[in-house]
């Protein structure tokens, strides 16, 4: 999150360290007036300033006025993002406690100044940051870890601290308004939105090595993996794990292990950075030296893609700037399988990109009893209603996995003539003829209803 923020302001640290020196050496001179711990005040003030430095500069980004809710508790102690939340209160619990020897007041406190971050974050404008659960958590665990650590040292040492009753009523009531006025905010001017998880964790090593089997396979030792994190699906869905490469990123789907990408970033002259295919040393001149690259390539890590499917070359850009788009995919009587590969020849002949998608073809498929008319009657059917000038612009006919069973069901686009155009996705059983529409927040059933090509029709 910090990163983010300061690649785009790089002004952003500059700017927070002057601003804690100016307020640590007002609070400095302060306590110091009063005779009471001036450098505890001066890094309690630092600390706070530096906390509202960081999380309410504005990111630029889109005003959203939603706070996400994570159900799962355990997840944000699990992410680099969650501990670097925790670790940014602990100087807070930590100073505010030797400042004012006041536990029960810094351990209310801090919680508070998160959850009012956490608000105007969502709800003023012109901050437009994220507002999540999990960072609340975090920070407070953060601050009363600062503040039991510094209470049992400063117990050892046999320095008094303010016992808990002390001035607890005006403590409970002021903590009480603050949250009560936080309340307020949320209910008049952010959405709520509940979700299973918001971060990513750290990957487990199963996940790790799960992720170093399938980038030696795809690429054997060519690239060094860097960090590999985890988000958990939601809905239903399969989870992903994240790599980070030295000179790209790649993601594979996780448990099922069988949906694996990877993007190689373009550093260094001539394409250096991309994977250079053993026994190629011409730079391609065309599509069809693409494809055989490609296609070389292929054949010695996945040819299980290449077994009874259709090539497609494509240029990337109109005069194939990025190279070439090679594609596998498979028939079976009519029906598109939901096995996927597609590889990204560069200009220079290297593999700039890879998406494999193993599955094997579904066996027994139940006969297809609606015809493809019967298919497009049945979309514009579905949308008319509320498009009149709705028309089919492509349909397929592919293998969809729907709560472990396979069936064979129509993809159908259907676009509008209005200006922008307007397309809307639906689903047609090929069995039954039940129309569904394709949600993109409803968990996605395993298919390459996204990936394979839709044919073009007219009605």
């Amino acid at each position: 999150m910090f990163s983010a923020v300061f690649r785009g302001h790089p002004y952003i640290p500059v700017a927070t360290a002057v601003l804690c020196l100016v307020i640590g050496a007002a609070a400095f001179m302060y306590a110091r007036s009063k005779n009471v711990r001036p450098w505890s005040y001066a890094a309690f003030g630092a600390s706070l300033t530096a906390v509202v430095c960081l999380t309410l500069w504005p990111s630029g980004g889109g005003h959203l006025a939603q706070c996400t809710i994570n159900r799962d508790l355990t997840e944000p102690f699990l992410t680099e993002q969650g501990l670097l939340n925790l670790a940014l209160y602990v100087p807070i619990g930590v100073f505010g406690v030797l400042a004012t020897r006041q536990p029960l007041a810094v351990a209310l406190g801090a919680p508070l100044l998160s959850l009012t971050i956490e608000v105007l974050q969502a709800s003023v404008p012109f901050i437009s940051r994220g507002c999540d659960s999990s960072d609340l958590q975090t920070n407070a665990t953060g601050a009363i870890v600062g503040v039991l650590v510094t209470c049992l040292a400063l117990v050892v040492a046999q320095i008094p601290v303010h016992p808990m009753a002390y001035r607890a009523p005006v403590t409970w009531r002021s903590a009480g308004s603050v949250a009560v006025a936080n309340g307020i905010a949320l209910v008049l001017f952010v959405h709520l939105a509940v979700a299973d998880s918001t971060s990513l964790e750290f990957a487990t090593p199963d996940k790790s090595a799960a992720a170093e089997r399938a980038m030696r396979n795809a690429f054997g030792d060519h690239y060094r993996m860097g960090t590999v994190q985890y988000m958990k699906g939601t809905h239903g869905m399969s989870g992903a794990v994240f790599i980070a490469l030295d000179q790209g990123s790649a993601t594979l789907s996780w448990p099922d292990q069988r949906d694996f990408e990877v993007n190689l970033a373009p550093d260094g002259p001539n394409g250096a950075s991309f994977f250079p295919v053993p026994g190629v040393a011409n730079k391609p001149r065309g599509a069809q030296d693409a494809e055989a690259i490609a296609t070389t390539y292929a054949a010695d890590r996945y040819a299980w893609g290449l077994s009874g499917s259709q090539t497609r070359t494509e240029p990337v850009g109109p005069n194939a700037e990025a190279g070439w788009a090679v594609s596998w995919r498979r028939t079976r009587g009519g029906v598109l399988m939901p096995m996927r590969l597609d590889v990204l020849v560069d200009r220079t002949g290297r593999i700039r990109e890879l998406h494999a998608i193993r599955i094997d073809d579904p066996q027994d498929l139940p006969p297809t009893r609606i015809s493809r008319q019967q298919a497009v009657t049945a979309a514009l059917a579905a949308t008319k209603p509320q498009t009149p000038d709705a028309h089919v612009a492509g349909i397929v006919l592919l293998a969809v996995e729907r709560q472990g069973q396979w069936r064979s069901e129509w993809l159908i686009a259907v676009q509008t003539t209005s200006s922008p155009p307007q397309v809307t996705q639906l689903y047609v059983d090929a069995i039954t003829g039940i129309t569904e529409p394709v949600d993109p927040s409803a968990p996605s059933p395993v298919t390459t209803a996204t990936t394979g090509t839709l044919t073009t029709t007219r009605n």
